[in-house]
């Protein structure tokens, strides 16, 4: 558990320090590089996530390191210097769980269907180059592999990325995203549920 929350507290510090460095580096951003990256963009990401899920107190499960796949719409305005943003990302990846040992009788589970909303806010360096830091609101599925019915999950999400600009209208890019997300009261998982999960993600964006 420990090894989980240093990568959490890793995830928070660096969303930190990124947000000062878009603060200090506004200055050298030029107005060029702010309306390259205004407007609206879409596009399509891949990636493999990482965490735990907590079913009680003590009963924990790690995450697959399954592949994840999704799309993603957003649009930018420019704040000066900086670029001010709102995104809207869905992936219907299947990703599975399985116990860590401190299970007697572990169940299998899977989350899918995770849905951010997301402010970011980013500076660019240059004309092609733009660092952002992000955060929001998640929400997923849990299933129960028996075919069961599925828990609603629900949390916050954090993050940073890098995005280069390969022509006027396509970037590509990388990004780390946390998530903390709880087992929606009433769902019938008892008290405590509750999931850390990081994700490392490559994505191709069109900007319009």
């Amino acid at each position: 558990m420990k090894a989980k929350y240093h990568t959490t507290t890793g995830l928070v510090s660096a969303g930190v320090a990124s947000m000062a460095a878009v603060g200090f580096g506004a200055n050298d951003a030029s107005a060029q590089g702010v309306e390259n990256w205004a407007g609206f963009y879409a596009g399509l990401a891949v990636g493999t996530r990482d965490g735990s899920f907590f079913r009680y107190s003590d009963d924990a499960y790690n995450f697959q390191s399954d592949p994840t796949t999704g799309v993603f719409v957003g649009y930018n305005w420019a704040l000066g210097n900086l670029l001010m943003g709102v995104e809207f990302a869905y992936s219907p990846s299947d990703i599975g769980m399985e116990d860590n040992g401190e299970v007697s009788d572990p169940d299998d589970y899977s989350v899918s269907d995770m849905i951010d909303i997301a402010l970011r806010l980013g500076a660019p360096i240059g004309d092609n180059v733009l660092v952002y830091g992000f955060g929001g609101l998640s929400a997923g599925t849990m299933w129960h592999d028996d075919g069961g019915e599925g828990y609603h999950t629900l949390g916050m999400n954090y993050g940073i990325g890098i995005d280069y600009l390969v022509t006027e209208s396509i970037s590509v890019g990388a990004r780390v995203t946390g998530r903390n997300m709880g087992i929606e009261v009433g769902d019938g998982m008892g008290d405590g549920g509750r999931e850390s999960s990081h994700e490392l993600s490559l994505r191709a964006a069109f900007h319009f």
